[in-house]
């Protein structure tokens, strides 16, 4: 049984809702006259039964990667160590690196480096820097791909037809919000941008820090984008194709769309919503105003949280994500959902 009662064939509230990614798991689903069910999870590409693991070779591999944060550290570490535990002979070794320098320079390395057999990778357009490489092995007819992965997760892996990696983490990339701090104020959810700029003139006076935004560290800096620009278009499909003429030169940083988003930046930071010096605060810095309780609002994501319990273990348990609605007008979403952390094999790895 499920959490919250969920069960085959009976109606669901939200389309695409899943509870789970196993092959006994459930997604909502809406029918050609718009009723919603639970279904099965449809694994990959076919209905066949997952496939058990091979037994790896012996020998010794890199495994490429940008998670430095320690809840995923914790994770990784372990997975690696009952991996190896399982097959003795086999070493698994870990090459990180923070996002900026990963993006920078890990693709030019793992070029050059045959050891470096697996490596992960942001969906979007880092993903679409490696795959233009040549670079990957292509996975399209794996048993595992077609096998064991639920279907609706695999396209941040796919290039030009081809799945090139199989996305790992689905990432929630809402605000992370001091519950105790937003008790203790009374403040309520901003339901639009207006809200959210008054509430921050407010904080502010109160003498918080309101958002402990990392101008500093870009990938980081910029998980806050993904709320400005989850209600910047009418529609998810137009949002994409926005981006999709931004990536390509179809359209640039003068067009509408996107001075709409910068302009949301400016209303933000003229209602003291950033920290002073926004662009010389690094993530570690930003982690610190939220974990010392001089900033009620972190806005990065889910993967933030076990880096904030190592500097406060008092904070386990007292942080919830937060809906960021920055418009006035139609709202489409209230929050993002991102399955990214892309695992690829290196096709020149030997």
């Amino acid at each position: 049984s499920f959490a919250a009662g969920e069960s085959l064939g009976k109606s669901c509230p939200t389309e695409g809702v899943m509870t789970g990614t196993k092959s006994t798991s459930l997604i909502c689903v809406k029918s050609a006259n718009g009723k919603q069910t639970w279904q099965r999870v449809k694994l990959a590409s076919g209905n066949g039964r997952p496939v058990a693991n091979l037994t790896p070779p012996k020998g010794e591999i890199e495994f490429w990667h940008y998670r430095v944060e320690l809840a995923d550290q914790r994770a990784l570490v372990k997975i690696i160590n009952d991996f190896e535990a399982k097959y003795p002979g086999t070493k698994i070794k870990q090459v990180v690196r923070d996002t900026t320098t990963y993006n920078n320079t890990a693709r030019v390395a793992i070029l050059a480096n045959p050891k470096a057999a697996l490596f992960a990778t942001s969906r979007g357009a880092i993903f679409d820097q490696f795959a233009k490489s040549d670079m990957m092995l292509d996975l399209t007819n794996q048993r595992y791909v077609t096998q064991n992965v639920v279907a609706k997760g695999l396209t941040a892996g796919q290039y030009e037809g081809k799945q090139l990696g199989i996305p790992y983490q689905y990432l929630f990339n809402n605000p992370i919000v001091n519950t105790e701090i937003w008790a203790k104020e009374k403040w309520t959810t901003p339901k639009n941008l207006t809200g959210w700029v008054n509430w921050c003139k407010d904080a502010k006076a109160k003498g918080y820090v309101p958002l402990a935004w990392p101008g500093a560290t870009r990938g980081q800096a910029a998980q806050i984008s993904n709320s400005a620009l989850m209600n910047s278009a009418g529609s998810y499909d137009e949002l994409a194709k926005n981006l999709a003429d931004l990536n390509s030169g179809k359209i640039d940083l003068t067009s509408t769309w996107f001075k709409g988003v910068a302009d949301i930046y400016v209303k933000l930071r003229n209602a003291g919503c950033f920290p002073d010096n926004a662009t010389g605060v690094t993530e570690a810095a930003a982690y610190n105003l939220f974990a010392t309780g001089k900033s009620p609002i972190l806005p990065i994501g889910t993967f933030a949280m076990g880096s904030i319990v190592g500097l406060n273990p008092k904070l386990d348990g007292k942080m919830e994500l937060m809906s960021m609605i920055l418009t006035d007008g139609k709202v489409v979403a209230e929050g993002i959902m991102n399955n990214t952390y892309t695992l690829s094999v290196n096709k020149n790895s030997s």
